[in-house]
C-alpha cells in the first residue's frame, strides 16, 4: 500500500538545481535504499521527505493523513552534557512517547547500560544508536534515515537492519541512504537510483536487474571432456564463452536451474560450479555509470560454488 508519494519535487540552493522533477512512491512495509554519487541529492531528498525542508516545487500526497516521520539525519548533533535518557524524554514531548516506550526503546538499540551516561563520554557508534532510537520513539509511520550506519561496528550493523526489519513487518516505511552497496544488498526489498536530480530507475532489486537485462554467469570447471560439455550446450540459445579449463555460460536467474538440470553427469564426471548472480554493484554500474559500455553483466557478482558429481 502507497504510505505517500513525491511528485515533481524540485530544489535548488542559489543558482543550481539540485533535484529537478523527483517522483517517488513509498510503500509501507518496506526498507527502501536511496543510491547516487556524492551531490547526487539524496540528503536534500530525505529531509523533504522528513519535513525539515520545503521544496520549491513538487508535493508530498498521503494517502490519508501526512505521515508521522521518524528522521535520523547524516550527523545527529546533541549537548554534550545531557545523557541518552534525557535526549529520548525530550523527543518524548513531541512523540508523546511514554516513560515506558522510552526504556524499551533504549533497551532495544543497546543502550540501556548507558542510558544515564553523559554525551561527551558517548562513542561514534553509541551516538548512532541513540539518533536510530530517537527516530523510532512514538511508533512513526515513515522512518527517514541518512547514512545511518557510519561508525557501527559489524555487530551493531547486524542489529540496526534486525530493528528496521521489525519496523517493516509492523507496516512502517523506510527510507534510507547508503553508499555501502554491499551493506544493503539482501536488506533492502527496494532501491532508487538518483541521477542528475531526477529518478533514474526505482523498483524492487530482482526487478530492476531482470528490467536492465543483467544476466547470471554460471562458470562450469573440471568436465571430464569439455568436447562434450559444449555440445550439450549448443543450441541452447545461451551465450556460452569457452575459456582454457572449462566454459561460462550466461543466462537469466531464473534458467540457472534449467541448465544445471541438463547437465549429464555420466558423461561429463563431476563439475565443480560457480554461480554469479548480479548484484547491486553491477545494477548500480549499469543504471549510474557514465561508461555503461564498460559494464560485462553477471562479471562482479557475488559467487556460490558447488562442487557437482556423478552418482
Amino acid at each position: 500500500m502507497t504510505l505517500c508519494r513525491l511528485q515533481d519535487i524540485r530544489m535548488g540552493y542559489g543558482g543550481e538545481q539540485v533535484l529537478r522533477g523527483v517522483d517517488l512512491a513509498i510503500e509501507g512495509g518496506t526498507i527502501l535504499g536511496l543510491v547516487g554519487e556524492n551531490g547526487a541529492g539524496k540528503s536534500t531528498l530525505l529531509k523533504i521527505l522528513a519535513g525539515v525542508l520545503r521544496p520549491v516545487h513538487g508535493s508530498l500526497v498521503a494517502a490519508g493523513s501526512r505521515p508521522r516521520v521518524g528522521y535520523m539525519p547524516e550527523s545527529s548533533q546533541w549537548y554534550p552534557y545531557l545523557s541518552g535518557a534525557q535526549v529520548l524524554r525530550y523527543f518524548a514531548r513531541y512523540t508523546g512517547a511514554s516513560k515506558q516506550a522510552q526504556d524499551e526503546t533504549l533497551e532495544r538499540v543497546g543502550l540501556a547500560a548507558v542510558r544515564d551516561k553523559k554525551l561527551a563520554a558517548y562513542s561514534k557508534g553509541m551516538r548512532q544508536k541513540l539518533g536510530l532510537a530517537q527516530a523510532i520513539l512514538g511508533q512513526p509511520d515513515l522512518i527517514v534515515l541518512d547514512e545511518p550506519t557510519n561508525g557501527l561496528d559489524p555487530p551493531g550493523i547486524i542489529d540496526f537492519y534486525q530493528i528496521l526489519q521489525e519496523r517493516a513487518e509492523q507496516g512502517v516505511a523506510i527510507v534510507l541512504s547508503s553508499h555501502l552497496l554491499a551493506e544493503i544488498e539482501g536488506r533492502t526489498t527496494h532501491v532508487a537510483f538518483l541521477r542528475d536530480g531526477q529518478i533514474a530507475a526505482s523498483g524492487s532489486c530482482a526487478h530492476l536487474i531482470q528490467q536492465a537485462g543483467l544476466q547470471s554467469r554460471v562458470c562450469l570447471r573440471g568436465a571430464r571432456r569439455q568436447d562434450l560439455l559444449c555440445g550439450l550446450l549448443d543450441g541452447s540459445g545461451w551465450q556460452v564463452q569457452t575459456q582454457q579449463d572449462g566454459v561460462d555460460v550466461y543466462l537469466d536467474r531464473n534458467e540457472v536451474s534449467v541448465l544445471l538440470a541438463s547437465l549429464d553427469l555420466s558423461l561429463l564426471g563431476h563439475l565443480d560450479v560457480q554461480v554469479h548472480h548480479p548484484t547491486l554493484d553491477d545494477l548500480y554500474m549499469h543504471t549510474l555509470a557514465a561508461n555503461r559500455s564498460a559494464v560485462t553483466p553477471g562479471t562482479n557478482g557475488r559467487a556460490k560454488s558447488v562442487r557437482v558429481e556423478a552418482g
